[in-house]
């Protein structure tokens, strides 16, 4: 398994532990059951980035585009920057769309967390 199948596949474990410790919450209006992701989302994302010290939050409106933000990251901090979700003390590469739709669903199914944390790192620190 190379380092991107055990990258992807442990965002997928993250992201089935906290379908299990949810349980659905029942709206007044309908009656109907929700997942705790549509309980606990917000119509827009924070993103929290750290880049040398310096940190930023970001507001993105819904749904979120992987180009969207790279773009907004090389507006505000000058350069084209590699992304890396953090969670607790793991930090795993965000490449593409897949990789920032698992984030964003963590941070759904999350009744704690307020906005994803993604470091920033230049590519000639990342290796």
């Amino acid at each position: 398994m190379n380092e991107r199948q055990a990258l992807h596949s442990i965002m997928k474990d993250l992201v089935a532990l906290q379908m299990t410790r949810r349980q659905p919450v029942f709206t007044h209006d309908s009656g109907k059951p929700k997942t705790s992701a549509q309980a606990n989302r917000q119509d827009d994302v924070r993103i929290k980035f750290e880049y040398s010290g310096e940190k930023r939050i970001l507001v993105f409106g819904r749904p979120v585009q992987f180009e969207g933000i790279q773009e907004k990251v090389k507006s505000v901090f000058g350069q084209q920057l590699e992304l890396h979700y953090l969670n607790n003390e793991m930090s795993i590469p965000l490449r593409g769309q897949d990789d920032l739709d698992k984030a964003i669903d963590l941070l759904d199914r999350s009744s704690c967390m307020k906005s994803i944390r993604i470091m920033l790192l230049s590519p000639e620190h990342s290796n």
